[in-house]
């Protein structure tokens, strides 16, 4: 027990130091301690040091103990600790992380549902988050719990608010890639792509998600055209670019 308080001790003063968490883990599982009492301790560590592998960790390892030992309770404190983390910064990826590793353990699908709605709440409050937008899409991705239009036709919305936010692009790049390219699908993502094109030429993702459409649906002319529109656009790639348009060019031969 004094080494158990010691530890406490040290984490404040180097929270980062793993060796400290590892000892105060085999010093709960030799003593038997309840691991309840580590809920107030992993709140004050994430006060002190809110992006910390470490701290992550230690509560994976809590959470897996006991929920291997049937508490109940365990999956909802678990996600409010991650929700007072991503409260706190809404792009903590290791907060983001454990939310993910929790939800997909418990496979509860009423859990599941409810965080479909999380994510759009925090995508609503910054359509950069990067984080959300992988969030939701895990639980897509994995379990289906929402149609493909209702998740195209949010990603869109968003789009609409942010167009040079990549995020959401990619998302729907995803989507398209789940439903096997659903021709109805992707003809509202080629519109939306082209309205917005349309609206201003330099939201290189538009360009970007409307020339990969374009070369898997085999309309290689449409993409070349994209791809060489980019080449002048996107300076930065412009070899990238240019090596899509040589591979493309060589399909049509």
């Amino acid at each position: 027990k004094r080494v158990l308080e010691l530890t406490k001790l040290l984490i404040y003063e180097a929270s980062s130091f793993y060796t400290l968490w590892e000892y105060r883990w085999q010093c709960f599982l030799a003593l038997e301690e309840s691991l309840h009492t580590e809920w107030d301790f992993c709140l004050q560590v994430l006060n002190l040091s809110p992006k910390n592998y470490q701290l992550f960790n230690h509560r994976r390892k809590c959470f897996e103990h006991l929920f291997k030992a049937g508490d109940v309770d365990v999956t909802a404190r678990e996600l409010k600790f991650c929700s007072i983390a991503i409260d706190r910064d809404a792009k903590n990826y290791h907060a983001w992380s454990h939310r993910w590793y929790v939800l997909n353990t418990t496979k509860d699908l009423n859990l599941l549902k409810q965080e479909i709605f999380y994510c759009a709440d925090r995508i609503q409050d910054d359509p950069f988050n990067n984080s959300a937008w992988n969030q939701r899409f895990s639980v897509f991705q994995n379990f289906k719990l929402s149609e493909i239009d209702f998740e195209i036709d949010f990603a869109l919305s968003q789009i609409e608010r942010a167009p040079s936010n990549e995020s959401g692009w990619i998302y729907i790049q995803g989507l398209l890639r789940s439903c096997d390219y659903q021709q109805d699908q992707v003809d509202k993502v080629c519109e939306s792509c082209v309205s917005i094109i349309q609206r201003d030429g330099r939201y290189i993702h538009a360009c970007n998600t409307l020339g990969k459409i374009a070369e898997v649906v085999d309309q290689i002319s449409l993409a070349l055209k994209m791809y060489q529109y980019l080449k002048v656009m996107d300076p930065i790639r412009e070899n990238y670019w240019q090596e899509k348009i040589v591979m493309l060019s060589l399909q049509q031969l």
